[in-house]
């Protein structure tokens, strides 16, 4: 992995909350619908999108809906240092790749905790989006109160898009059924209120 330009993801991420701004509904919808760029581009815009509509609804400032969205954005960028045919396998991963798989939050928070530009929400985000409410999430086994709330959201926004998008080895799951199964897992995998806010955005169908 090379350099990374802070700068001209901040761009981007701009111009993503300007969208929002102008017509929430529209880029929601768009984040939903399953783009046909390469899925881990997507899947990283589409996380960017929905951790900074969050932030928007929350009525948070500009500066911390752009701290969203880059978090959002950079969330898996560890996977970046893994090798792309076993990301692209269209079969079950060995044990052995699985393992490496599972070291890509702390390959992230090891870069970007040392790239000038991004912030402390980007760093949890990335080290903590697989953290789970009761602990069995990974790589630290956090729980509860132990992560933080961006770690949290980008799990939460991660899972989302993850189960609704099409990717090598699976087909779509339809988005109102994606949250009904996020919602099945409060208290396990998420913090029930949060998740619930996180619901509220999208509604149980999505525009």
């Amino acid at each position: 992995l090379g350099a990374l330009h802070a700068d001209m993801a901040a761009e981007t991420t701009d111009e993503l909350i300007d969208s929002l701004e102008r017509n929430p509904d529209a880029l929601l919808c768009l984040a939903s619908m399953g783009q046909p760029a390469p899925y881990a581009y997507a899947h990283g815009v589409n996380v960017a999108i929905l951790l900074a509509a969050f932030a928007l609804e929350a009525g948070l400032e500009r500066a911390s809906v752009m701290a969203h969205g880059l978090a959002g954005l950079f969330h898996d960028l560890g996977k970046a240092m893994l090798p792309l045919p076993m990301l692209n396998a269209r079969r079950k991963l060995s044990l052995t790749e699985h393992k490496l798989v599972r070291l890509h939050p702390m390959l992230a928070h090891e870069f970007l905790s040392t790239t000038p530009g991004v912030g402390e929400e980007a760093v949890r985000a990335a080290l903590e989006h697989h953290e789970r409410h009761d602990g069995s999430g990974y790589p630290r086994g956090l729980s509860g109160d132990e992560i933080s709330e961006i770690g949290q959201l980008a799990g939460m926004a991660d899972t989302y898009d993850a189960l609704s998008s099409r990717r090598p080895f699976k087909g779509p799951v339809d988005p109102h059924k994606t949250l009904g199964l996020m919602y099945r897992m409060r208290n396990n995998a998420f913090e029930p209120l949060l998740l619930e806010k996180f619901v509220r955005l999208l509604g149980v169908y999505p525009v």
